[in-house]
């Protein structure tokens, strides 16, 4: 009868961890969502600012605890293929077009 138990005891627990992490996932998730959703409208401002005439640059800063996703967007996001983007400290990024020459 004791290891009906423990059998079910382990049960419980490996069910428990495994909604942990389902949960912590989707928290990831929309956190990203939210995230992604933010930059967008950003960058439609950002354009907006790097159209006008004489503007050279925009010179952003990004809250400590969307560097790492900010980081991530940078490597792999398409939406930020458009623009040179240099880091002049650890939070503060200078946007500018990117110029095409052929």
């Amino acid at each position: 009868m004791s290891r009906i138990g423990d059998v079910l005891r382990n049960k419980n627990r490996v069910e428990k961890l495994n909604k942990q992490r389902q949960q912590e996932d989707m928290i990831n998730i929309k956190k990203e969502a939210k995230f992604k959703a933010a930059l967008s409208n950003d960058l439609r401002h950002l354009d907006v600012l790097l159209d006008g005439e004489g503007i050279d640059g925009v010179i952003m800063e990004i809250a400590n605890e969307h560097l790492t996703n900010f980081a991530r967007a940078i490597i792999y996001s398409t939406e930020l293929a458009d623009y040179e983007i240099e880091q002049l400290e650890a939070n503060k990024f200078r946007f500018r077009k990117k110029l095409l020459i052929f």
